[in-house]
C-alpha cells in the first residue's frame, strides 16, 4: 500500500478565501478538542470558532461528543472540512485530569496501546459516513493534529485513515510524548481497520512534530521523525510562563515530595518545572514568532538539554513499573491528583491558565 502524497492546497485559486495553514487550524481545532468533554461548553466555544473561520472554506464538520460511541473513556477530537479544497482535518485533544486520560498517559509510557483507540476507529468511520460513504471520501485529503497524548492520537489516526486507502498529507503534533513504539505496536498488532505493510519509516515522512525544550512530557518515548524544537522569543507568552513557573517552584516541589514520595529532586527542579511549563498548547499558538530548530534525534540530546528531566523521568517509571497490584495505581493516580490539585489552586492566583496543561 502506498501513501498518495499531497501538499497544502493552493487557496489563491478560490476567490474570496482568506488562508488558514495547517498549523493555524491545528492550533484552532485543537482548543476547541479540548472542550468536548462539556458539550455546553464546547456548542458555545463551537459556534466562535465557526465564526472565526468565516470566508476560509472551513467548518467544523462534526466532534467526538456528538456520538455515544466516540466520546467513551475520555476521546476528544474535532473533525473540520473545506468542500472547496476536498480536506478534512482531524484534531485530537490531550490529557485533561480524569481516569481514563490519566490510564493512557501510564498505558503509552509503557509501550500499550491506549484505550481511546477504539473511539479514535469510531470516530473515523463517522467522519468517514459525514462525507458520505468510502467512496466519496477517497475524493479528500486528510490531514490530523494532537497536543500531547492527542498527538499520539494523531498518528494512529493517521495509520487509521492510511490503512483504510485513504489520500494522506500531514499528522501535525505539538509536544508529542513520542508515538513510534505505539505505532509499530499497532501495526504488529494488526489492530487498524486493514493490514498496514507500509514501512514505518516511509509513514514517519508523513509526521511534522513540534517539541518544546526537553520536557518531562516530549521525553516519553521515541519519536516517529524528526523533531523541530520551539524556542519562545521575547514576545512570547512563554516567557511569562517561565516567569510563573519560577515563582511556583517551591510550592511545586513541596506538593511533589509530599504527594509523590519523591525526595531526590530537589537538585534541578527548576528545570523539570520550566520545562512543564513549556508544555502548554498556548506556547505553540503562533510559530512565526518562536526560534525553531531541526532536531534529527531528540533522545541523544535530552542528556544534553534535560538531564535533572531525565532522571526524574525514569524516578517516575520505576514506580509504576514497580507497581504490583491495581490498588497501589489507584493511589498513584490519587496522589497524582491531590498534587495537580493543590498545584492548580496555588496556579490560579497568579493568573489565568486557560489553555493549559500541564500533563501529556
Amino acid at each position: 500500500m502506498v501513501i498518495p502524497i499531497n501538499k497544502e492546497a493552493d487557496m489563491s485559486k478560490y476567490k474570496n478565501s482568506k488562508h488558514i495553514s495547517t498549523k493555524k487550524l491545528a492550533y484552532i481545532g485543537l482548543d476547541l478538542a479540548y472542550k468536548t468533554d462539556d458539550l455546553n461548553t464546547y456548542n458555545l466555544e463551537a459556534s466562535k470558532v465557526n465564526a472565526q473561520l468565516t470566508d476560509s472554506g472551513w467548518e467544523i464538520l462534526t466532534a467526538s461528543c456528538d456520538y455515544v460511541n466516540t466520546a467513551k473513556y475520555g476521546y476528544k477530537a474535532v473533525a473540520f472540512i473545506n468542500k472547496e479544497t476536498k480536506e478534512v482535518h482531524i484534531t485530537s485533544a490531550g490529557t485533561k485530569f480524569n481516569i481514563s486520560d490519566f490510564l493512557d498517559d501510564l498505558l503509552i509510557a509503557l509501550h500499550y496501546l491506549p484505550t481511546k483507540l477504539t473511539p479514535l476507529q469510531e470516530f473515523v468511520n463517522e467522519v468517514i459516513n459525514k462525507l458520505g460513504g468510502l467512496n466519496k471520501a477517497t475524493e479528500y485529503i486528510f490531514n490530523t493534529s494532537g497536543h500531547s497524548l492527542g498527538a499520539i492520537y494523531a498518528d494512529l489516526s493517521l495509520v487509521e485513515i492510511h490503512s483504510r486507502n485513504l489520500p494522506f498529507n500531514k499528522s501535525t503534533t505539538f509536544d508529542s510524548p513520542g508515538s513510534k513504539p505505539i505505532i509499530e505496536r499497532a501495526i504488529k498488532k494488526n489492530v487498524f481497520t486493514e493490514k498496514v505493510t507500509t514501512p514505518i519509516e516511509e509513514l514517519a515522512t508523513h509526521s511534522k512534530i513540534y517539541n518544546a525544550k526537553h520536557n518531562l512530557v516530549n521525553i516519553t518515548n521515541k519519536h516517529l521523525g524528526k523533531t523541530i524544537m520551539v524556542l519562545p522569543s521575547k514576545t512570547t507568552e512563554l516567557s511569562q510562563l517561565e516567569a510563573w513557573a519560577s515563582y511556583l517552584y517551591n510550592f511545586a516541589k513541596q506538593k511533589a515530595i509530599k504527594y509523590l514520595g519523591i525526595n531526590g529532586i530537589v537538585e534541578g527542579f527548576e528545570e523539570i518545572i520550566a520545562g512543564i511549563s513549556r508544555h502548554g498548547l498556548v506556547n505553540f499558538s503562533d510559530l512565526k514568532q518562536n526560534i525553531t530548530l531541526t532536531i534529527d534525534d531528540w533522545e541523544t540530546e535530552t542528556q544534553k538539554y534535560a538531564k535533572h528531566t531525565l532522571n526524574f523521568k525514569k524516578n517516575l517509571y520505576n514506580q509504576i513499573v514497580e507497581t504490583e497490584t491495581g490498588a497501589n495505581l489507584v493511589e498513584i493516580y490519587n496522589n497524582f491528583q491531590s498534587c495537580s490539585q493543590e498545584y492548580a489552586q496555588e496556579v490560579k492566583t497568579t493568573g489565568d491558565i486557560s489553555n493549559y496543561h500541564l500533563v501529556c
